[in-house]
């Protein structure tokens, strides 16, 4: 697909839209990886050749580079770039540039993940999470922003020093020793949280009384 066709169907039905047909797939297609990266790029190092252009100072050793219709940058000290194109470039698109109503990073940041500035909707992955068969994790985030909109319950955080091993797996120690409140605390705590929905049961009124009443065990207590 030409980014002409691309920005020009997209300009047509939105790009929200392009999303169902994405997560119409089979499940065994339904895998998704977003990268993030964030912060201050020269997009003549890779993605922009200026080569022809005189009021554009290129890097000295680059060399203008085709793989498929994608015109590239080429240098020396980047074959990783090389040979990730050289793998992918037949499946990769690149939208040098993209005109959004902001100045700022955040906010051009939400405008490019969700459609909006208002932080409201969610952003692609969490759309797709959400379009996607009953999943334990559906959209697992490793780090960086997400904006789950109305989606809330389909994104899990790993946690940056593995906080979501520590809770599957309490005996690995990555969370410290649990705390445990006294007797006299997790009483009054009990008092606060459970005695308005014990009453409310008992005189069967409104959605407390059709709710049963379940109190957490602490150690050594018995179960309610």
């Amino acid at each position: 697909m030409r980014r002409r066709d691309l920005m020009l169907g997209a300009g047509a039905v939105g790009l929200a839209s392009l999303l169902p047909r994405a997560a119409s797939a089979s499940a065994a297609d339904r895998r998704f990886v977003f990268v993030l990266c964030n912060g201050g790029w020269d997009p003549t190092r890779v993605f922009l050749s200026g080569f022809d252009n005189p009021h554009v100072e290129m890097e000295s050793d680059a060399e203008p580079w085709t793989v498929g219709d994608l015109d590239l940058v080429d240098h020396p000290d980047r074959p990783e770039v090389r040979a990730f194109f050289e793998t992918w470039g037949d499946r990769a698109v690149v939208l040098n540039g993209m005109q959004l109503p902001a100045i700022d990073h955040f906010t051009c940041m939400k405008h490019l993940l969700t459609g909006d500035a208002s932080g409201v909707n969610p952003d692609w992955s969490v759309r797709l999470a959400a379009a996607a068969p009953a999943m334990a994790m559906p959209s697992l985030v490793l780090s960086g922003p997400v904006f789950t909109g109305p989606h809330a319950d389909t994104v899990v955080r790993a946690g940056l020093n593995g906080q979501l091993a520590g809770l599957v797996d309490p005996s690995d120690g990555a969370l410290g020793e649990a705390w445990q409140p006294s007797e006299a605390t997790a009483a009054r705590l009990d008092a606060a949280m459970l005695g308005p929905a014990r009453g409310g049961a008992r005189g069967g009124a409104g959605r407390a009384g059709r709710l049963g009443v379940l109190q957490l065990s602490r150690p050594g207590a018995d179960r309610q």
